[in-house]
């Protein structure tokens, strides 16, 4: 079934709230770190997502009642990995996951901006690449200036070993 939900929820309670009901994405609205509306389909009835959106702080709503925020800047927004293509997607996380190591602190010496400049397959944007980082590949991240995204990427990681060596 498709719901469209609104509520006070940040990129990381959207993804635990995601995997839990097990939706996939169809359309939203971010802005930085916050979720203003998702629209997703899952196979859960509307008895057993009610109280998934109650522990979420969530609830269902009618497009008329989409209470919408503008968004800044689209380009920026984590969210934006899902209107890539599965294909896209997928290329996307085997680099990530390849080519990026995680370690337990924040790494300040590179900005998600500098980061995705990394990745030469095909052109992706500062959000897309955040949102793999944090959806798919599991990094955590400190929003710096709140469009620029600093990550547990480690020091030692093969595209960054492969610039020095460059």
């Amino acid at each position: 079934m498709r719901y469209k939900v609104q509520g006070e929820i940040d990129l990381w309670g959207w993804t635990d709230f995601k995997t839990r009901i097990n939706a996939q994405i169809v359309d939203y609205k971010t802005e930085s770190n916050h979720i203003y509306w998702v629209e997703f389909e899952t196979d859960l009835s509307a008895g057993c997502l009610n109280k998934f959106l109650e522990e979420y702080g969530l609830k269902i709503v009618t497009e008329d009642q989409v209470k919408e925020k503008p968004t800044i800047d689209n380009e920026n927004e984590p969210m934006m990995f899902y209107k890539l293509d599965k294909g896209k997607q997928d290329a996307l996380i085997s680099w990530i996951n390849t080519n990026f190591n995680k370690i337990k602190g924040i790494n300040k010496d590179m900005t998600s901006l500098q980061l995705k400049d990394f990745f030469k397959e095909f052109p992706i944007t500062n959000g897309e690449f955040k949102g793999a980082m944090v959806e798919k590949c599991g990094f955590q991240y400190h929003p710096n200036d709140g469009l620029n995204w600093y990550f547990n990427i480690s020091k030692k990681s093969p595209a960054l070993l492969d610039k020095e060596n460059n």
